[in-house]
C-alpha cells in the first residue's frame, strides 16, 4: 500500500516529497501491486529541487505544529491566512517547530487546501536534493535495497520508471547515495502519536 502523501484540508502536506517517515512506511508496506500507484504519484512532481525533512518529528507532529501555529495567530481560515501572507513578504512565512527545524507556509493552489506547508530551505534536519535524485533513491530501496548500487541498476531504474535520461558510466551520483545513506542511517519513525 502506498502510504497517503497529502494531509488534511485546509494543510497540504505532500509528506512523500519532504519527509522521510513516508518512505520509512512505504518500505514497510511495499508490494509489487503497488508500483504503479507509485509511479503515477512521482509523475505528480517537478524534476526541480525540495527540501527533504530527516528530524525526529513524525508526520503528523508537524501538521500539528503548524496547524497549532496557525491558530495561534488565528489565521486558520483562508481570507485571514492570506491577509496575514500579505503583512509580510505576501508570498510565504517561517515557523519552528520545537526540535529546532523551520517550516514554510505558502498559499496552496488547490481548492480545499489553502495553506502549503513544507521544509523551509536549508532548516536543520533537512537536505536539500533533486526530486529525481529522490524518486531515484526510494526506488533503488525498494528495488536492491542498496547503498551502493551500480550504474547499470540506477539506469535501469531512471529509464525504465521515470523516464529519465541514463547516466554516463563513470559519473557521480553522489547525490543519489547521500539519500540512499539518508534512508539507512536515520532512524524509523512512528506514524503514530
Amino acid at each position: 500500500m502506498i502510504p497517503a502523501s497529502k494531509t488534511n484540508a485546509p494543510i497540504l502536506f505532500n509528506s512523500f516529497k519532504h519527509h522521510i517517515q513516508w518512505v520509512h512506511d512505504l518500505v514497510q508496506n511495499y508490494t509489487d501491486a503497488d508500483l504503479g500507484a507509485l509511479i503515477r504519484e512521482f509523475q505528480k512532481g517537478n524534476n526541480l529541487f525540495c527540501d527533504y525533512y530527516f528530524g525526529q518529528k513524525n508526520i503528523s507532529d508537524v501538521i500539528q505544529g503548524a496547524t497549532e501555529y496557525l491558530k495561534d495567530r488565528n489565521v486558520f481560515e483562508k481570507d485571514r491566512f492570506l491577509r496575514w501572507l500579505q503583512k509580510s513578504s505576501g508570498k510565504y512565512r517561517n515557523f519552528q517547530l520545537d526540535d529546532g527545524s523551520e517550516w514554510t507556509l505558502l498559499v496552496a493552489e488547490q481548492d480545499q487546501y489553502f495553506v502549503h506547508l513544507h521544509p523551509a530551505r536549508y532548516s536543520i534536519y533537512t537536505i536539500r536534493v533533486r526530486f529525481l535524485a529522490l524518486k531515484t533513491a526510494i526506488l533503488l530501496k525498494l528495488f536492491c535495497n542498496s547503498v551502493e548500487p551500480d550504474v547499470q541498476t540506477l539506469n535501469w531504474i531512471r529509464t525504465e520508471y521515470l523516464q529519465a535520461s541514463p547516466l554516463k558510466i563513470n559519473s557521480s551520483f553522489s547525490h543519489i547515495k547521500k539519500v540512499l545513506n539518508l534512508f539507512e542511517n536515520t532512524s524509523v519513525l512512528s506514524s503514530e502519536k
